[in-house]
Order: structure tokens, then sequence, then C-alpha cells
């Protein structure tokens, strides 16, 4: 998946909310994000950033090593 292209704003709005959702899952405090906001956050780092994966953005954003969750 493409953070950019054929995505929507609205989609990647939903997709940050999926996106807290599985780090919650994970044990990561979410509780002070909300969909819209880390949906542009990932807007601003993804602009920065192309060569990484949505997953890498994510995971840049909120501090943590991708690795550690790689299984």
């Amino acid at each position: 998946m493409h953070w950019y292209g054929t995505t929507t704003d609205a989609e990647r709005v939903e997709l940050g909310g999926e996106l807290i959702r599985i780090f919650s899952d994970l044990g990561l405090d979410m509780n002070s994000w909300e969909a819209h906001a880390f949906a542009q956050m990932m807007n601003n780092f993804y602009d920065w950033r192309k060569d990484l994966s949505v997953w890498e953005t994510a995971c840049l954003i909120l501090n943590v090593d991708p690795e550690q969750f790689k299984q």
C-alpha cells in the first residue's frame, strides 16, 4: 500500500485510525491520537521520507523501532 497515489484524504484518515488501533493493540499508548491528526502527521513525514513504507513511517512518527514487530 502507498500513502499517496490513488488514496483519498478520507481513506488516509481511515487508515490513520486503523494504524492507531493496531499500535494500541500492540501495547502502545495511543489515547492522545485521533485519526485525522495521525493522518496529517503521516502526510508530513511521508512527504519527507518517501523511501519508507507506510508502516515504517508510522513507526517513525511514534519513535518506535519497526523491527521489534517483525516475527
